[in-house]
C-alpha cells in the first residue's frame, strides 16, 4: 500500500538543477522526497510564484483486512487503522521537515523562518495511480506567553561593547 504527503514551500534556492528527489532508508522502509518548483497552473489561491511542491511517499506492507478497511473508509478515519495512519504521516513529516531542514543549512539560506507555506493530510492508493485522502481530526494549539524582560547588567553592556569594538 502507498502513502504520500504533499506540503508547498516558501520559495527556496536548490540551486541546479532546481529539483530534488532523494531516497532516504528508514527503519520502516524507503521514503522518496521530491521537491520541484510549482508550475504556474499550480499556483491557486495563498500560492506564489517560486513556491515548491515537496512530496513524501512511501510503501508499506498491509494486510488485506486492512486494504479493505481503507476502501470502506468514507469520511472518517476508522480507529482500527488510525496506527498506521499517525505512523506512517509522522515518518513521512519529519522526512520533510529534516529535508528541507538539511538543505537550508547545507546551501547556507537565511530563507523564511518557517518554509512549510501549506501542508495536506496523508494520502493512499493501491496502485500508484488512483490517490484517496485519509480523513483527519482538526488539531489546532495555541499558546501564549508574556514577554519577559531581561535587563543587562553593567558588565554584561561593558562585555558587549568590547565585543563590538574589537
Amino acid at each position: 500500500m502507498l502513502f504520500r504527503l504533499n506540503y508547498t514551500l516558501k520559495p527556496m534556492d536548490l540551486g541546479e538543477p532546481g529539483h530534488l528527489d532523494i531516497v532516504l532508508a528508514r527503519k520502516s522502509g524507503l521514503v522518496n522526497v521530491q521537491i520541484r518548483k510549482l508550475e504556474e497552473i499550480e499556483l491557486v489561491k495563498g500560492l506564489n510564484s517560486g513556491d515548491l511542491s515537496c512530496m513524501a511517499t512511501t510503501e508499506r506492507y498491509t494486510a488485506v483486512k486492512e486494504e479493505v478497511l481503507f476502501m470502506a473508509m468514507k469520511d472518517k478515519l476508522l480507529s482500527r487503522i488510525r496506527s498506521i495512519v499517525d505512523e506512517v504521516g509522522n515518518e513521512l513529516d519529519e522526512c520533510v521537515k529534516s529535508t528541507v531542514s538539511s538543505i537550508r543549512w547545507v546551501r547556507g539560506l537565511t530563507s523564511a523562518h518557517d518554509p512549510i507555506r501549506l501542508g495536506s493530510d496523508v494520502e493512499w492508493s493501491l496502485d500508484n495511480v488512483t490517490w484517496k485522502r485519509v480523513p483527519q481530526k482538526i488539531r489546532f494549539h495555541v499558546s501564549m506567553d508574556f514577554p519577559t524582560i531581561i535587563k543587562l547588567k553593567p558588565e554584561q553592556i561593558v562585555a558587549i561593547k568590547s565585543l563590538v569594538e574589537s
